[in-house]
């Protein structure tokens, strides 16, 4: 006896094991055909209206390239030039969040309008040179 348990007993417990590791792994590698049909619409975009969605989709896209500006910033391989390219995005990008219409109470238009704002002004602050010594 091993641990208060037969060598029998132990097999067993091997043996269930194996068959339900074996049974595991082949339901993961199976996918039902009604899912790998369907569109994947990620969880924050589910019960928006088309217009949310898209604001939605830019505010995010514009957080996305202030992300890589201050990456590219804080690089100092790159040159203000070559980051120029990312500014005229940024500011593209932040120009069609403002011009949803007045987001009112809705807190995701106002969200997207704030951070199109600190956008338009990181842009002006390149455009101005504040960020050459």
């Amino acid at each position: 006896k091993c641990g208060g348990h037969s060598a029998e007993d132990n097999k067993s417990f091997q043996n269930v094991l194996e068959g339900t590791l074996h049974t595991a792994g082949q339901q993961a590698t199976k996918v039902s055909p009604a899912v790998s049909d369907q569109k994947i619409v990620p969880v924050a975009l589910q019960g928006l209206s088309a217009e949310r969605a898209r604001v939605f989709k830019k505010a995010s896209n514009l957080l996305v390239l202030l992300e890589k500006y201050q990456n590219a910033l804080r690089d100092h391989t790159q040159t203000l030039r070559s980051i120029e390219p990312l500014v005229h995005d940024i500011r593209a990008e932040a120009e069609g969040i403002e011009a949803v219409e007045d987001p009112g109470d809705d807190r995701l238009s106002r969200l997207a309008q704030d951070i199109a704002t600190t956008a338009v002004v990181n842009a002006l602050k390149f455009e101005r040179g504040d960020y050459v010594e």
